[in-house]
């Protein structure tokens, strides 16, 4: 499954939120395959998605450092809080993949 890119004509901060709730569905629907015991291959298939959907959001939060303007303060509230629930849920998931004996390789 592609991403379409985001429209230069998009803010930085929006096109950031925009990532951020792509990766949290997309870990979101991890965390519905760990639970409902997916099969291995099920859970590669839907973790790579993930990974593609994560690093499309490192490119989004590193295009924010850029901005010469000051961060407008809902987008880095609402975009903070976006990430601390994915941290949970990264975190959530990480423990359910451990559980089920499952060892993620990372990039170092």
């Amino acid at each position: 499954m592609s991403v379409p890119a985001m429209s230069p004509a998009v803010d930085p901060w929006s096109a950031a939120e925009e990532r951020c709730e792509a990766a949290l569905a997309i870990s979101r629907q991890v965390l519905a395959r760990l639970q409902d015991d997916s099969a291995p291959n099920e859970l590669v298939a839907v973790l790579r998605r993930e990974l593609d959907q994560v690093r499309l959001l490192g490119d989004a939060v590193s295009q924010l450092s850029k901005v010469q303007s000051a961060s407008p303060a809902p987008f880095r509230d609402r975009l903070a809080s976006q990430l601390g629930e994915l941290l949970k849920l990264e975190d959530q998931n990480h423990s359910l993949l451990t559980r089920r004996g499952l060892r993620l390789s990372y990039a170092r």
